[in-house]
């Protein structure tokens, strides 16, 4: 299906192709009409297919296509691991002369025709951090004060909050942002690292918007949260109940 499937993004039918083996032992097709070539390989250990199209002016035979196309295949490994090395599959030192041009977007295909990497960097270097004190016991600005305190380099800071500092981070090269939500008696404190904020405007934007949602208390309320319901007889529910509620002994019966 694989084969098929890129022999018709290449515009060869299968019964014009003809099979080839590579070093590794490993199926590939080979296609060609006046105008190019055309090449299909399945790399089963790195989970890819491509399809490499040549024409008559780069590749004048099947010798020329095969041996660009040995050049593609021993990029695919690297490329499988690391999606961002995708555009080292082809170099510019392959086909002298090149542009190198956008492609043009293709229809939604089936999900043997499109590839997808996911990736996650965990390191401090991509962090953010948020605090959040509401009802401090010993009030906003005595708590914000203890909070600048412990501060390296504070700065007063009010674009975000009135009364607001700002700082380098704690850890690494980060920037820190606190300050006080009056509106609902809130402190907070926001630390966003070099890997997730370039500079203070990056961190200054985050905390900004910290501080806006922070003014309507309703925000600090999950409304799919669980919330404890009042135990109900079976006997004397009436009409629709969405959940009930029994404790399991002998003068209670469980829901089935």
């Amino acid at each position: 299906v694989l084969r098929d499937a890129a022999l018709r993004a290449a515009g060869s039918s299968r019964s014009a192709a003809r099979q080839v083996v590579d070093e590794r032992g490993e199926d590939a097709w080979l296609a060609s009409d006046e105008h190019k070539f055309s090449f299909v390989r399945v790399d089963n250990a790195a989970q890819i297919v491509f399809a490499l199209e040549c024409g008559r002016q780069r590749c004048a035979t099947d010798t020329d296509m095969l041996s660009l196309a040995r050049e593609v295949q021993s990029r695919v490994p690297a490329a499988s691991k690391d999606r961002s090395r995708m555009p080292e599959l082809l170099a510019p030192a392959d086909v002298p002369g090149w542009k190198q041009l956008p492609a043009p977007p293709s229809p939604e295909r089936h999900e043997y025709d499109r590839m997808r990497l996911d990736g996650s960097i965990r390191d401090a270097a991509y962090s953010l951090n948020l605090w959040v004190w509401r009802h401090p016991s010993e009030g906003l600005d005595a708590k914000l004060q203890a909070l600048v305190g412990a501060m390296r380099d504070a700065t007063p800071d009010e674009q975000v909050a009135r009364g607001g500092f700002t700082g380098s981070a704690e850890t690494g090269n980060g920037t820190q942002f606190v300050f006080a939500v009056p509106a609902t008696d809130t402190v907070i404190r926001l630390e966003c690292s070099p890997g997730l904020c370039a500079g203070p405007e990056q961190a200054r934007a985050l905390a900004m918007r910290a501080a806006h949602k922070a003014q309507d208390a309703g925000n600090f309320v999950d409304p799919n949260a669980d919330r404890p319901r009042p135990y109900v007889p079976r006997g004397n529910v009436k009409g629709r109940a969405e959940r009930i509620w029994l404790p399991l002994s002998r003068f209670w019966l469980p829901i089935r």
